[in-house]
């Protein structure tokens, strides 16, 4: 992409990207504008890039504006004096500017890549799992932008399918949150483990977390108590099925906590 224009580069007041990821905007003062701070180094930019982005009709979008800064960026990062025709694609489509960083970080960093999803993604395997529900080879995508990674976890699914697959069985399926109580020595917090450790207590428990948590049975609910010295861990289980359950899961220990305060 050729950068022309004639115009004044004080006019200009440039929100540029702090870090090669672009993810904290720093914006620039009068001397410092031609220059980007990239990972803690200057890079210098050239008079004919901020020459053209200070032309209000070649860049009208916003979005196209920071894009060409970002392009500029990279442009020095890879060690290129112009920007590429990829980037230039990129522009002249008016794709998003997380798109465009995406495309040129996962053709350059991400081995077997087959697509982006706003980062690059990539694919391992084959990796052969011997399950109870699964059971057969398997290619599973992976998303990153650190480049060999890809290419490491390839190799151990291959020899790991070499080696004739990894077994899997389920023992249990629960999201867990443990609080502590933690007690003045450890004959007090003996007795509350005992206490809490009772079939009783466990069940009053379970009782009042299934009143106030919807969809919440016996079967899906699970106490574990442990000590450690004058700390007493009770470990709350909820098998929230299909859903990641976070919510319900940290509300049931906190209902734990107050019954038993």
């Amino acid at each position: 992409m050729a950068f022309s224009g004639r115009h004044s580069v004080r006019r200009l007041a440039p929100c540029l990207w702090q870090s090669r990821h672009f993810a904290r905007p720093v914006c620039l003062s009068d001397r410092e504008k031609r220059q980007l701070v990239v990972r803690g180094q200057n890079v210098p930019v050239s008079d004919e890039f901020w020459e053209y982005v200070a032309d209000e009709q070649s860049v009208k979008d916003a979005e196209v504006y920071r894009t060409c800064l970002i392009v500029q960026c990279v442009a020095w990062l890879t060690g290129q004096q112009t920007c590429s025709d990829q980037w230039a694609e990129c522009l002249t489509a008016n794709m998003p500017m997380a798109v465009c960083v995406c495309v040129w970080t996962g053709r350059n960093n991400t081995e077997n890549y087959v697509g982006t999803v706003k980062y690059p993604i990539g694919a391992i395997g084959p990796l052969k799992v011997n399950g109870e529900y699964a059971n057969r080879e398997y290619v599973v995508p992976m998303a990153t932008h650190e480049g060999a990674l890809l290419a490491s976890y390839s190799r151990g699914a291959k020899a790991i399918t070499a080696g004739g697959g990894v077994t899997t069985r389920i023992k249990t399926r629960c999201m867990v949150r443990a609080p502590v109580f933690i007690f003045d020595n450890i004959a007090d917090a003996n007795d509350f483990y005992r206490w809490a450790h009772q079939a009783d207590t466990q069940a009053a428990v379970k009782d009042t977390l299934h009143k106030n948590i919807g969809h919440l049975t016996e079967e899906h609910t699970r106490l574990r108590v442990f000590q450690t010295d004058r700390k007493v861990h009770i470990s709350v289980g909820i098998d929230s099925q299909d859903a990641a359950g976070q919510n319900k899961v940290t509300y049931a220990g906190d209902l734990m906590m107050r019954y038993m305060k």
